[in-house]
């Protein structure tokens, strides 16, 4: 196997760039690899707050004016947000030790469903 360094040049001007900044100097204490993980972790996080704010809380019909009410109203939406990860984190799991999967909302197999999408796989299922 040969590098061509032309085709890999062009590449890289074709490619754009991607700035990670740190206040973090010394690599020893955050090394670059280190730092690129942490930082592609957030993405999960944020995932949770996109939860928070979906229309199915309803959070924009809620009028709050003490500010212990407010933050009594975060504190029980992030608990929510807890179990609801904690849910999805144990589902997918499961399915992925039991070589198992469903079906998504595209139709195609998955072992890590959103929980979003399993709460509306039970939505008319009745207990009796």
């Amino acid at each position: 196997m040969v590098e061509d360094i032309l085709t890999i040049d062009q590449a890289k001007l074709s490619k754009g760039r991607f700035i990670l900044a740190t206040n973090q100097l010394d690599k020893e204490e955050l090394p670059d690899q280190e730092l690129l993980s942490t930082y592609k972790e957030q993405s999960v996080t944020e995932s949770g707050f996109k939860f928070i704010k979906d229309h199915t809380f309803e959070v924009d019909s809620i009028f709050l004016k003490k500010p212990t009410r407010i933050s009594t109203l975060m504190m029980v939406m992030t608990l929510c947000l807890m179990v609801y990860s904690i849910a999805q984190y144990y589902l997918r799991k499961e399915l992925v030790s039991s070589n198992e999967t469903i079906l998504s909302q595209s139709g195609y197999a998955t072992n890590r469903p959103s929980m979003q999408w399993v709460y509306r796989l039970f939505h008319g299922i009745h207990v009796i």
